[in-house]
């Protein structure tokens, strides 16, 4: 594509079979430096002797060639295929949508021709080829433009920042009371008594990890069924409230 592209400009600028004071000197080398992006001595390469349009598509390919060999040194070569695939993708979407809308404008006055004695149809694919050539024209200029001046720079993914974390409490709660008897000495035991089945209960005052005493339960004289709902009020058999310490 590089080549076609580079062999393109200068046959528009240099036609085949021409003599090179026709030729539109000016003109290459704005369309070289336009596309390509680089400025080769064109004036110095028209001093020499027997010059011809294959001479300056030779050396223009060469420095083009020449600039694509640098970067694919200093790149992974693998990632430029990747790149020039993806580049040509986008530009030939864009390209092929326009095709499209000016040949739906083309589709609109075209039966115009016929008060020319023409026929709309035959004038209609003769202009449609025609487009679509300079569409392929425009586009392999657009992409050979792109991957000549542009630089591939890969930036690592920086790692992303885990956020802080607060400090734990470790403990065993006990399913009783709710509170922590593991005793590891972090402070974990001076937390509120927030788990458990009964916590918030009577049976919660009791001493983490100890085990409650006859002094703890107010109802030790009275007669009461280890199955029977605690006189407390909380809800829980007499066994696994204030009876748990008989």
């Amino acid at each position: 594509m590089r080549h076609d592209t580079v062999n393109a400009i200068v046959a528009a600028s240099c036609p085949a079979g021409s003599y090179p004071e026709q030729w539109d000197i000016e003109g290459l080398k704005t369309k070289v430096e336009e596309v390509l992006g680089i400025t080769p001595p064109i004036d110095a390469w028209l001093q020499e002797d027997a010059v011809e349009p294959d001479l300056f598509e030779e050396r223009i390919r060469a420095e083009t060639d020449a600039i694509m060999e640098r970067k694919f040194a200093g790149a992974d070569t693998e990632i430029w295929r990747r790149v020039e695939k993806s580049i040509l993708l986008e530009r030939l979407d864009h390209h092929w949508k326009e095709h499209l809308a000016t040949l739906d404008a083309l589709r609109q006055v075209v039966f115009l021709r016929a008060y020319a004695q023409k026929q709309p149809i035959n004038e209609y694919k003769q202009e449609a080829f025609g487009l679509f050539e300079r569409m392929l024209e425009t586009l392999r200029e657009d992409v050979t433009g792109i991957l000549v001046k542009s630089e591939l720079r890969i930036t690592p993914p920086a790692a992303p920042a885990l956020p802080e974390l607060p400090d734990f409490l470790t403990g065993h709660i006990d399913p009783l009371t709710g509170l922590d008897n593991s005793g590891d000495g972090d402070g974990s035991e001076s937390q509120p008594a927030l788990f458990g089945s009964l916590a918030g209960s009577p049976r919660a005052a009791f001493s983490p990890g100890g085990a409650a005493t006859a002094a703890d339960n107010p109802y030790a004289g009275m007669e009461i069924s280890r199955n029977a709902p605690c006189p407390c009020g909380s809800g829980s058999k007499y066994k696994h409230c204030h009876g748990a310490a008989a």
